[in-house]
C-alpha cells in the first residue's frame, strides 16, 4: 500500500513516506527478536509453573514452541524435562528423535524411562543406528525402570530380531523387568518370541514364589486382550499382591471375559479399589 500511495504523491511527500517507511522497517527488525525471546521467555515459564498441563488449550506445536520446549530438555529440573517431553508428542521430527536419544543417558531415570518409552513408539525406519543402539544400550542399565521401558522398546522397534538380546531379561532381579520383557515378546516378537515367552510365563505362572505370580499378572496387563483367560485364576491368588497385581492388570486388559471373576473378588477389601477400576474400565 505505501508503493502505491508513493506512486500518487508529490515528489517531497514521497520522500517523507520513503523516510517513515524506513524508520516503521527498521522498528520491526529492531522488535522482531526482542518478540520471540519475550515469547521463548514466556513459554518457559508456562512450562515450569503449569507443568504437564501447560499447553493443554493449545493443539498445534508450532516452530518456535518445538524449538523452546527442546532448548528445555537440557534444564536441571527433572520435572521441566518431563513436561516438556510430554508436550513435544509422539510426532517427532529428526532433531526430536535425536535429542530423546542423549536422554537416554540421562543422570535422573525417570527422564531415561520417558525418552525410551517415546523412543520405541517411534516408526522404527525413523531412528538412525545410534538411536536404536541407546535403547540397547539401556537394557544393562542400572535402575529397574530403566531396563524395562528399555525391553519395551527394543521389541517394539525390532520384533523377532530382539529376542535374543531380551532373552537374559527373563532372569533379571527385579519382576517389573521380567514383566516388561515377557509383554514385549509376547506382542511384538511374532512366534520367536511367543515360543520363548510363552515357555517363561508358564514358569512364573505356575511358580510357588508369589514374586513370580506377580510379574506374570503384570506381563498379561502388557498384552492385552489375549492375556484375558489367563488373568482368571490370578485374580483369585491366595496371595493378596498377586490379586492387586492382577486387577490392576484386568484395568489395562479390558475384557469383559473378566466381569464375572472381577465381581467375585469384590469382598476383598484389600484389592476393592483396583477391582472396581477395572470394571468400570472394562464399561461394567
Amino acid at each position: 500500500c505505501g508503493g502505491i500511495v508513493m506512486l500518487f504523491a508529490a515528489p517531497d511527500e514521497a520522500v517523507t513516506l520513503s523516510l517513515v517507511s524506513c524508520v516503521v522497517v527498521v522498528i520491526w527488525l529492531v522488535l522482531v527478536p526482542a518478540v520471540r525471546r519475550n515469547y521463548a521467555q514466556r513459554l518457559t515459564s508456562t512450562l515450569r509453573v503449569g507443568g504437564l498441563t501447560a499447553f493443554a488449550s493449545e493443539s498445534v506445536l508450532d516452530a518456535a514452541r518445538r524449538r523452546v520446549l527442546l532448548g528445555t530438555l537440557e534444564n536441571r529440573d527433572a520435572r521441566i524435562v518431563l513436561a516438556a517431553l510430554d508436550e513435544l508428542g509422539a510426532d517427532l521430527d529428526p532433531t526430536s528423535r535425536s535429542t530423546l536419544a542423549n536422554l537416554c543417558s540421562h543422570a535422573e531415570a525417570p527422564i531415561r524411562v520417558a525418552a525410551l518409552t517415546r523412543l520405541g513408539n517411534q516408526p522404527p525406519a525413523s531412528l538412525s543406528l545410534f538411536q536404536r543402539g541407546e535403547v540397547v544400550r539401556a537394557l544393562g542399565d542400572q535402575v529397574p525402570e530403566v531396563r524395562a521401558a528399555a525391553a519395551l522398546a527394543h521389541a517394539r522397534l525390532n520384533e523377532d530380531d530382539a529376542v535374543q538380546a531380551l532373552a537374559p531379561l527373563h532372569d533379571d532381579q527385579r519382576a517389573m523387568v521380567q514383566s516388561a520383557t515377557l509383554s514385549g515378546l509376547l506382542s511384538y516378537c511374532g512366534f520367536e518370541g511367543a515360543m520363548v515367552g510363552g515357555k517363561r510365563f508358564a514358569e512364573l505362572l505356575g511358580a510357588k514364589d508369589p514374586e513370580d505370580r506377580e510379574a506374570a499378572a503384570r506381563a498379561l496387563g502388557g498384552i492385552g486382550r489375549s492375556g484375558a483367560r489367563r488373568l482368571i485364576p490370578l485374580l483369585g491368588d491366595p496371595v493378596p499382591r498377586v490379586r492387586l497385581a492382577a486387577a490392576v492388570a484386568a484395568h489395562d486388559v479390558r475384557d469383559p471375559r473378566l466381569v464375572p471373576a472381577l465381581i467375585a473378588q469384590l469382598h476383598d477389601r484389600s484389592t476393592r479399589g483396583a477391582l472396581m477400576g477395572a470394571l468400570a474400565a472394562v464399561g461394567a
